[in-house]
């Protein structure tokens, strides 16, 4: 008898502390109606660089066959100076360009009035995300961390980080003029 007694005593600790953890996850009740998780504000931080990841495309011809190629470049902003650095997937040449001052405080004032947002996908209940890693449009880095702009961890968007609102527009738009005009600028 004492046995099931001391069993039953048992089984009913065990099954106590086993429901101790059914509580919201930490931060949870701090999400908002948007999904926003958490924001950061730029301009509390020393913009160093950001890195523009930009797909591109040239026609390659080889033994008489010819191909399309699509590459990623990246172009390192560097803020505090303007240089450019242009990097390339294909090759292991490195491009220079300078940025005037105009397109430079630009990209910064668009930076420095911005939040980054780390968002939640508001999603219907049942739905099925790919694990499929989305990849930043861009990087930006501060003296406290770097920001993987437009990334999130499925194709759902969950922990996705960019920045809030209609910012996130702006810089890319920032970033297609860029392209149209960055080989134009040489250093002086």
């Amino acid at each position: 008898m004492k046995s099931i007694a001391a069993s039953s005593i048992i089984a009913a600790f065990i099954l106590f502390f086993s429901f101790q953890n059914c509580q919201p996850l930490p931060g949870a009740d701090e999400v908002s109606a948007t999904g926003v998780l958490k924001r950061i504000e730029l301009n509390q931080e020393d913009l160093q660089s950001i890195n523009f990841i930009i797909n591109d495309s040239k026609v390659v011809t080889k033994a008489g066959n010819t191909y399309q190629l699509n590459y990623n470049k990246t172009l390192q902003l560097d803020l505090k100076t303007g240089i450019i650095l242009e990097t390339s997937d294909i090759d292991s040449e490195t491009g220079r360009y300078c940025l005037n001052e105009i397109l430079t405080d630009e990209v910064i004032s668009i930076l420095k009035t911005s939040e980054i947002c780390q968002t939640l996908p508001n999603l219907p209940e049942g739905t099925v995300c790919s694990q499929v890693v989305k990849l930043p449009y861009a990087q930006l880095l501060t003296d406290k961390e770097q920001y993987d702009l437009g990334a999130a961890n499925d194709g759902c968007g969950s922990n996705s980080i960019d920045l809030c609102g209609d910012q996130s527009n702006l810089l890319k738009a920032y970033i297609e003029n860029l392209k149209k005009q960055y080989q134009q600028m040489s250093c002086p």
